[in-house]
């Protein structure tokens, strides 16, 4: 699922760089809506993937480690890409 996860990523951002002003209110949702299937797709075995090298009495730890990165790695995105 890792392969189509990203075409589909990546094709719907291609897609929303061409919106301007006169992009109708259904398409940029409907962009969002197929983008979030696509991270779904792309996240989830990535995920199991990364914890599945984890050994069973540090499952707990390794959870708590990908919560945190993902916290961290989006709370630094959006301070980043932000305007001043």
């Amino acid at each position: 699922m890792l392969i189509p996860g990203t075409v589909i990523v990546s094709s719907v951002l291609w897609l929303l760089t061409l919106t301007g002003s006169g992009t109708p209110p259904w398409a940029i949702l409907a962009g969002h809506v197929v983008l979030s299937i696509g991270l779904g797709m792309l996240f989830t075995p990535l995920f199991t993937t990364a914890l599945g090298s984890v050994q069973p009495h540090l499952y707990p730890h390794g959870s708590a480690i990908v919560g945190t990165v993902q916290q961290v790695a989006g709370a630094a995105g959006t301070a980043l890409l932000s305007p001043s």
